[in-house]
């Protein structure tokens, strides 16, 4: 009798041991710091560290394509921030030279053809992009993992698609 009631104490443990791994891994958060997701970008085999600029949260990240060998450099800022830098938005942003000229019909023409990520033509001649999401009402981290693989599916061929080569 004794054995069977430890065992079922031990199996009511280990499950419960284990329900509660699982909830930290699916936790929901609704809000994200820079540090936070400069974590999880790492988490993906991303570089990335988090600062603050004119008071406003940011992460310097980039990936290396595997097929192309090139490396992705970019920026994103989170919004909608609270008094400890928590924030509900987040915005995934890139400017490069193109490879070739770009005129803003080209611009309207990718905008027009995407789903993800948004393109504009800075002042200073460079092509920019896009992707913003919101976390408000509560993702887990691996919806968050999930955006920044679609943000590189937006960069890693965005050139190409502006650009017609």
């Amino acid at each position: 009798m004794r054995k069977i009631l430890f065992g079922a104490a031990l199996a009511a443990g280990l499950s419960g041991l284990a329900a509660a791994q699982g909830a930290t891994a699916g936790a929901v958060t609704e809000r994200v710091t820079g540090d936070e997701l400069a974590a999880i970008l790492t988490e993906i085999g991303w570089t990335a560290s988090a600062g603050v600029v004119d008071d406003k949260p940011y992460v310097a990240a980039a990936f290396t394509d595997s097929e192309s060998g090139k490396t992705f450099e970019f920026s994103i800022g989170l919004y909608r921030c609270d008094d400890k830098k928590a924030c509900h938005d987040i915005m995934f942003m890139r400017s490069a030279e193109p490879s070739k000229p770009v005129t803003l019909m080209m611009v309207n023409k990718y905008n027009a053809s995407q789903m993800f990520g948004v393109a504009y033509l800075n002042d200073d001649g460079t092509l920019g992009v896009s992707l913003t999401q919101t976390i408000q009402g509560g993702v887990t981290r691996q919806n968050i993992k999930e955006m920044a693989d679609w943000w590189k599916t937006v960069i890693s061929g965005f050139d190409a698609k502006v650009t017609g080569g």
